[in-house]
């Protein structure tokens, strides 16, 4: 998930999250206990997302974009180290790909990797930028988030900016944590997670460890990264308000996005049916919860396009990011 700095951090806070994230986008791919590395729950997700097994981003442009030959301009928000704009480089359908994120490294890395698999520099423009405030200009027949604005603090100047920069018949995907605020996981979330862990053998947990699983302080999150979900609660309501939603589909993480590293991951994707079989389980349990309307999902693929009487300046929202206990969600979960 990667990252920008909110408009009342310092510039202590912005040094720190521009650090974390120019080595965070590369090793969270690397290691076992990051939950979408798993091929199970990865391709439940893309299932989740569109019914196939393809990786969500190659359907969005193969299948969701098929009527569209060739996309002129695309604009993908923190782009972190590149894998995603690599991908949509190498699908042959992006003309000119412009991407932007906070963190220096994280930029290099980007642009070497393009240049590494044959793409000349007139293809592409990569740059630090803070999508706080964004100054980018043209317009754009996609713009990509993936997993970059739970970053964001000033989602109501961002999305304004979007909505501006999209061309009419544009699109604005998103494939986006908007669980709780500061990872402060309901009461619900805790206790469903414990439940679980209390009823695997110890040698499917990590480190053969039953520990108790709760909600990080505020001053832990604050520390290590003061961008992550600082208003990931705000995201849908307000996508629903600058642009017209015309996909929407929800792929879950409730429970699977925090219990999955503290099971024992070195059993992960070794064809191991007793451990494969505990993560088919859990995933189908989650998602009976979800389709009942029990619990909500923390995670969301939406596709916009703009606004019918063009771009809305969405109204101000409560300050929500402040406060560790607004994370409760009301109503029912978002649409599948």
């Amino acid at each position: 998930m990667n990252p920008v700095v909110t408009p009342s951090g310092t510039a202590q806070d912005a040094a720190r999250v521009s650090d974390f994230w120019a080595k965070q986008s590369e090793h969270a791919r690397a290691i076992n206990s990051n939950w979408v590395n798993n091929q199970i729950i990865s391709s439940n997700i893309y299932r989740l997302v569109s019914g196939q097994d393809k990786h969500w981003l190659s359907w969005l442009l193969e299948d969701y974009l098929a009527d569209r030959k060739s996309i002129n301009n695309v604009l993908s928000i923190c782009c972190g180290d590149g894998a995603h704009e690599l991908q949509m480089m190498q699908s042959g359908k992006v003309r000119f790909l412009r991407g932007f994120d906070i963190s220096n490294g994280a930029i290099r890395t980007a642009a070497q990797r393009l240049r590494d698999a044959g793409f000349a520099d007139d293809r592409f423009q990569l740059e630090v930028q803070d999508a706080n405030d964004l100054q980018i200009s043209g317009t754009f027949d996609l713009v990509l988030s993936a997993g970059a604005i739970h970053h964001v603090t000033n989602l109501e100047g961002m999305m304004t900016k979007v909505g501006e920069m999209l061309a009419p018949d544009g699109r604005f995907a998103l494939m986006e944590f908007v669980g709780p605020n500061r990872f402060q996981w309901t009461d619900e979330q805790i206790e469903l997670i414990n439940r679980l862990l209390g009823a695997l053998h110890p040698g499917y947990l990590q480190d053969g460890v039953r520990v108790q699983f709760g909600r990080p302080s505020i001053k832990d999150m604050m520390r290590i990264d003061p961008s992550e979900a600082v208003r990931s609660r705000d995201i849908v309501d307000l996508v629903r308000e600058c642009f017209d939603v015309e996909y929407e589909r929800s792929w879950h993480g409730t429970i699977l996005h925090q219990l999955f590293p503290l099971l024992n991951t070195d059993l992960s994707n070794q064809g191991r049916g007793d451990f494969d079989s505990i993560i088919r389980l859990i995933a189908e349990f989650e998602d009976i919860l979800i389709r009942g309307g029990l619990i909500p999902s923390d995670f969301v693929f939406m596709v916009c396009r703009p606004k019918a009487g063009g771009p809305r300046r969405p109204r101000p929202t409560r300050k929500s990011w402040f406060s560790p206990m607004m994370w409760r969600r009301r109503g029912t979960p978002r649409g599948r």
